[in-house]
């Protein structure tokens, strides 16, 4: 299920709402059939499996690093004005920031795991949505950098690149009373060499754009 709607442009599917808890809380997501054929094939489940004993429970522990990019409609403006960007992705975009974040909230305290979640928030959402990013800080989630409006580090030059940075720290600093980002993921994933240099001289201590490995310590 999904509850952060996005363009279409980022090869996200959409579904139908169905009830999470007791109201419209979420999308139940598909993939379209090819050729135009209507799917009609139910997918059977996988069998249960057997549970694990605890020894090889502990051979075979496993760590997620759970994360969520808060784009909203940051990624739309960071493309700029194409024709693939429609009205209606846009207003999918704002529904993730008015609708979406709460709801994500909600599961997250459900299952108390709001304060080990990272949030990567472009700058233009910090700014164009307060009330939501104050509640993502409320939780108890670590607060990191996502650009500003998802801008590539490939359409600007160095200066620009730092101008951004810089920026986008200021805004996470006053919105975390003080405290500096550490985390980065680059809008788009386009990081470079340079992008890496601005991000050790301003005592960021790890990126998250890269996926050529499990993440390690």
């Amino acid at each position: 299920m999904a509850f952060l709607a996005s363009h279409r442009a980022a090869g996200h599917i959409s579904g139908q709402c169905i009830s999470v808890d007791g109201g419209q809380e979420g999308r139940l997501l598909w993939r379209e059939p090819r050729g135009g054929v209507e799917a009609t094939t139910a997918i059977p489940l996988p069998a249960p499996r057997a549970a694990l004993s605890p020894a090889a429970s502990k051979r075979r522990r496993l760590r997620i690093c759970l994360s969520v990019d808060f784009d909203a409609v940051s990624a739309l403006i960071g493309t700029g004005h194409t024709p693939a960007n429609t009205l209606a992705d846009y207003s999918a975009g704002h529904f993730g920031a008015i609708v979406g974040v709460d709801r994500v909230l909600r599961v997250f305290k459900k299952h108390n795991i709001s304060q080990d979640v990272t949030w990567f928030i472009p700058g233009h959402s910090m700014e164009t949505y307060p009330k939501h990013t104050k509640a993502i800080v409320e939780s108890g989630a670590e607060i990191e950098l996502h650009g500003y409006s998802h801008e590539s580090a490939y359409s600007m030059n160095v200066e620009q690149e730092r101008d951004v940075l810089v920026k986008c720290i200021e805004l996470a600093s006053a919105l975390c009373q003080g405290k500096r980002p550490v985390g980065y993921r680059a809008p788009l994933y386009t990081i470079r060499e340079s992008t890496v240099n601005l991000l050790q001289q301003h005592g960021f201590l790890y990126d998250a754009s890269l996926n050529s490995h499990d993440s390690l310590p």
